[in-house]
């Protein structure tokens, strides 16, 4: 799909950086809003996966940096607590080795 423009007689692609059109006909382009990007057609947009994050107006979702985690259609991620790592076949904040879970935070394990 590609937008009109104003006074345009031809239509000019939404191809750039975050861009979509889901109507045809459509007068201006639209971005991506936060915790999603642009279908592979460039018609619609769909929400970032889980442990990716968007800030809006991007092509692809940025991978969470290791100790955070994100929900489906994320704008940003949110690190894990003191001590604890994200654990991906769980989907949840874990202690870290040597530690264990204390009133549901994490502490040293006796002799480590």
């Amino acid at each position: 799909k590609a937008s009109m423009g104003g006074d345009a007689t031809s239509c000019t692609l939404c191809d750039s950086n975050g861009q979509y059109s889901d109507e045809d006909g459509a007068s201006a382009c639209k971005t991506a809003a936060s915790g999603h990007h642009p279908n592979p057609n460039r018609d619609g947009v769909v929400p970032c996966q889980a442990g990716t994050f968007s800030v809006g107006g991007i092509d692809n979702c940025a991978d969470c940096k290791d100790g955070t985690y994100s929900e489906e259609g994320a704008a940003g991620c949110t690190p894990c607590d003191q001590y604890m790592v994200f654990d991906e076949a769980m989907q949840e904040c874990v202690c870290r080795e040597s530690f264990i879970t204390d009133d549901g935070g994490c502490t040293c394990e006796a002799g480590k």
